[in-house]
């Protein structure tokens, strides 16, 4: 990655509206990283609900707007913490603009920040934790490893890995306008993913890195009294800073 590259930092309509926790967070580690990047003065949505949930039309309206202020940013790489918007600007948006833009997941710029030495952790509390793949992240996009290597830089915490994950893993319910159109089938399948994948872990966290699986396990865990910690990844760095 280019030195003094010009960064925004695209946070997404559900961190920036619903989980200011996240939110925080992922400006503390940024900051923390020596990061520079900037905001949008009035963020706008990048459309990928529309998008899967096939209303094309209306998506395309709304990342026209988006696209539009991106080019007013003039900058060189996005770097968002939705695994959503991710998947629309590297998946969605291609096909509608001349896009060539370098687009980062957010935790691929941390992963980069870790391995470039611009990033580093105190001693935190020992902590096992199961990371969970969402699915516009994972299957969608590709990005496994570079979550994983960001918890694994983290003093003393131990990843443990469920037998459904990766490509394997079970979905959290909460993607694709399910949690919006069915929330109880959207916690029934956060439910069972916990349960089934992660509770026999013996684990005391999950981790995601996607605000619509936060959001579904957030639900499961409340509900049913899980003794659960839950953590967006951004979250969970942030607690070794």
């Amino acid at each position: 990655m280019k030195e003094g590259i010009d960064i925004l930092l695209y946070m997404g309509c559900m961190i920036r509206l619903r989980l200011p926790s996240i939110r925080d967070a992922v400006l503390k580690v940024l900051r923390a990283g020596q990061a520079k990047f900037k905001l949008l003065e009035d963020e706008v949505c990048c459309g990928d609900l529309l998008f899967l949930m096939g209303r094309r039309e209306e998506a395309e309206k709304v990342a026209q707007r988006l696209m539009s202020k991106i080019m007013d940013a003039h900058v060189d790489t996005i770097v968002t913490p939705c695994a959503g918007c991710y998947r629309a600007l590297t998946r969605e948006y291609p096909n509608l603009f001349d896009f060539n833009l370098n687009v980062l997941h957010l935790s691929e710029y941390l992963a980069y920040l870790i391995r470039d030495g611009k990033l580093s952790f105190k001693e935190g509390n020992k902590i096992r934790v199961s990371y969970h793949d969402p699915c516009e992240l994972g299957r969608h996009c590709g990005v496994y490893e570079a979550p994983r290597e960001v918890i694994k830089a983290l003093p003393g915490v131990e990843l443990v890995e469920a037998e459904a994950s990766k490509e394997d893993s079970r979905c959290c319910g909460g993607g694709g306008g399910v949690l919006l159109s069915y929330p109880e089938l959207s916690i029934a399948g956060a439910y069972n993913r916990i349960m089934r994948d992660i509770m026999p872990l013996n684990v005391q966290a999950l981790v995601t890195a996607c605000p619509a699986c936060y959001i579904s396990f957030s639900y499961a865990i409340e509900r049913y009294e899980l003794n659960l910690k839950l953590y967006d990844l951004a979250e969970l760095v942030s607690l070794y800073i």
